[in-house]
């Protein structure tokens, strides 16, 4: 029987021309006579093409044997009940669902055509997909995180579990009561915290001790159903490895403590701005603070007497990063002047800023006192030796000369630079018969042997006669035995006496 477009537009004009459902219109076999432009547009076919569309080329086998049962049933006179879903597939190749259902068109009482009414539902069908993808994915999160996630009601049944600590709880426990499933004595906590946050709507965290020696950390996070809170998922993750590594830190900090206060140093840190804020009971001593008194807020500018020296010492640190052995005169409490040698460095964030200053100190007051007094006793004696009327050298093992003073450059007649690193029997001009016997002399002296004063002469640079009285002794500089001659020049006495 011949479809008639015109009369059936006419008929369900209203249909074709303002409805935003797919309308169409298809044969006892699939193929299509007639289709709105919904139609077209969502298949991507234009309307020429209509005679070319085909149920059997929009769906699959599995789908075309359903349809074919549907119309089975209407040619029978049945009336569809429910939509159909299927899946089309568009000219393009990409996918459309639709939800239809067919009215039969008759003609002398016989059925000859369909006409579909169908709702595009791949919006629907997109957004359901994805939300199934998305509890697929959470529901693989939660079975496999290595976190128990309980949610519990607010008559405290357990509705749901990701997995079940088998080593501690043996039945299943979805429906059973919470508090039925914990250790007595973490009852009273837990009540506490759901009803704290079933009362606020306020996630809450607690830590608790667990079987043996294991810890877990509980996450409260409350569920809304609309504007209520039906119940509350807890999250309980084992914290035993962190709280092992925090009391490491916490015997570790305790060991340093201890270590920092048994030190016979000054340990002190303080800020950028050197304010103290940590240190010693040996810190205290040394500045003469008494053991109740406190430290902290003090400045180093408050102890430190000479402030060109702190800014002298702090350029240094920022610049080096550490310093060693750096001396001052430092401010006791009742202001007596000491001398501190402070080793120090400096101490840096992620980001490299100095953040705090630490190091240790020590009164190095008589030690400076003593070094000082050397200084100005080597200094005395250096003086003696350069305004002697004598001339003084010094040699080694090996008589070589290794210092001399201001009348050996004038009896000689030449610079200290041309003495020094000589040997004494390569310096002076001596009658030969008379060099082994001062090498013989030389030899004894090394053995601390000490002759009675030797004369000897000898001709200086030029050429002038000396003679000369030597007195010989052994001194120890620098953790070195050196040989010490002393020689008057007796050279005009010895002229008088001739």
């Amino acid at each position: 029987m011949e479809y008639n477009k015109k009369e059936i537009r006419e008929k369900f004009k209203d249909l074709f021309e303002y409805s935003l459902d797919f309308i169409f219109v298809h044969d006892l076999k699939g193929n299509f006579l007639d289709a709105n432009e919904i139609v077209l547009t969502a298949l991507r076919y234009e309307t020429e093409e209509i005679p070319n569309i085909s149920f059997i080329n929009l769906i699959d086998e599995e789908q075309t044997k359903r349809a074919f049962e549907i119309l089975k049933r209407i040619l029978k006179g049945e009336k569809q009940e429910i939509q159909s879903e299927y899946k089309l597939k568009t000219k393009d190749g990409k996918f459309v669902y639709v939800e239809t259902y067919g009215i039969p068109l008759k003609k002398d009482g016989e059925i000859y055509a369909i006409l579909g009414i169908a709702n595009n539902i791949t919006n629907r069908k997109i957004a359901e997909q994805k939300l199934k993808e998305s509890e697929e994915e959470l529901t693989s999160l939660l079975e496999n995180s290595p976190d128990f996630i309980v949610t519990v009601d607010r008559n405290n049944i357990i509705q749901y579990i990701n997995h079940i600590p088998q080593k501690f709880i043996k039945e299943p426990v979805i429906g059973r009561n919470f508090y039925d499933c914990l250790m007595p004595e973490n009852q009273d906590m837990y009540k506490f915290s759901f009803k704290k946050v079933f009362n606020t709507g306020t996630p809450l965290t607690i830590d608790i001790p667990g079987f043996t020696e294991a810890w877990y950390t509980t996450r409260f996070i409350p569920i809304k159903r609309g504007e209520d809170i039906d119940s509350v998922m807890l999250i309980v993750t084992n914290i035993t490895d962190i709280k092992e590594a925090e009391k490491k830190i916490r015997d570790s900090e305790e060991k340093y403590r201890n270590m920092i206060n048994n030190l016979d140093l000054g340990f002190f840190k303080a800020d950028v701005n050197g304010v103290f804020l940590n240190y010693n009971p040996a810190l205290k001593q040394i500045l003469g603070y008494s053991p109740s008194e406190s430290l902290i807020d003090l400045k180093a500018s408050d102890i430190w007497e000479n402030p060109e020296d702190l800014k002298k010492f702090f350029n240094k640190l920022v610049k080096e990063g550490s310093i060693r052995s750096f001396v001052h005169r430092a401010k006791k409490k009742n202001g007596e002047i000491i001398f501190l040698q402070v080793d120090s460095h400096l101490i840096r964030n992620e980001e490299n800023k100095i953040i705090e200053i630490e190091g240790t100190t020590f009164d190095v007051t008589e030690k400076f006192i003593l070094e000082q007094k050397l200084r100005e006793s080597e200094e005395k004696h250096r003086t003696l030796v350069e305004t002697s009327p004598n001339s003084i050298i010094l040699l080694d093992n090996r008589g070589i000369i290794v210092d001399c003073n201001r009348k050996t450059e004038i009896l000689l007649d030449l610079d200290k630079k041309e003495i020094i690193g000589k040997n004494f029997i390569d310096l002076y001009t001596i009658q030969k018969e008379k060099i082994s016997s001062l090498i013989e002399i030389f030899e004894r002296i090394k053995k601390g042997v000490i002759p009675h004063p030797i004369e000897f002469e000898y001709l200086n640079k030029k050429g002038k006669k000396i003679v000369v009285e030597s007195y010989t002794s052994l001194v120890k500089m620098e953790n070195k035995m050196l040989i010490q001659v002393v020689s008057q020049d007796i050279t005009n006495r010895k002229k008088l006496e001739d």
